[in-house]
């Protein structure tokens, strides 16, 4: 049976991000459509990594880097947004649930502060809407910013 885990990101991962965040679906996808300069990948990678409020996950099995998943924690207010991408050879494959569900264990157990965990999916991502909405989490939509919010608590 395959073993999926979730490490942290270390400085060696500053390419693969950068390759990942510049994939043409995950930009599609993206709420900022632009492509990301190295220049531009490389001063967020250097702030995010030591940024306490940013918490940045690999999934791996152990053979192959498969996604990643970032948080933007607000712990004053309780809570974290989620944003996570799959690695083109491995979409379609369920890895976008499994980062999801493993994240979730991570974050609610390593901050016990964060008590709500949020997802912002713009409306033509219905993978990603499925994603969430099979984890649990309650939907809403924004007209105005045309996209779906997912939250989820914790007691």
């Amino acid at each position: 049976m395959e073993k999926f885990f979730l490490r942290e990101i270390t400085e060696n991962d500053i390419l693969l991000l950068f390759k990942w965040a510049n994939d043409s679906e995950v930009r599609r996808n993206s709420f900022s459509t632009a492509v990301i300069s190295l220049e531009e990948h490389t001063d967020w990678f250097k702030k995010a990594i030591l940024d306490h409020c940013t918490l940045i996950y690999i999934l791996t099995d152990g053979w192959a880097d498969i996604g990643m998943i970032r948080f933007s924690c607000d712990f004053d207010a309780q809570t974290a947004v989620a944003s996570y991408s799959i690695s083109k050879g491995f979409r379609g494959q369920g890895h976008g649930g499994r980062i999801i569900q493993l994240a979730e264990k991570v974050v609610f157990a390593e901050n016990p502060e964060i008590k709500t965990i949020k997802g912002f999916v713009k409306s033509c991502n219905d993978a990603s809407r499925r994603i969430f909405i099979n984890n649990g989490y309650n939907e809403s939509y924004d007209p105005e910013k045309d996209q779906f919010v997912y939250v989820k608590r914790i007691n």
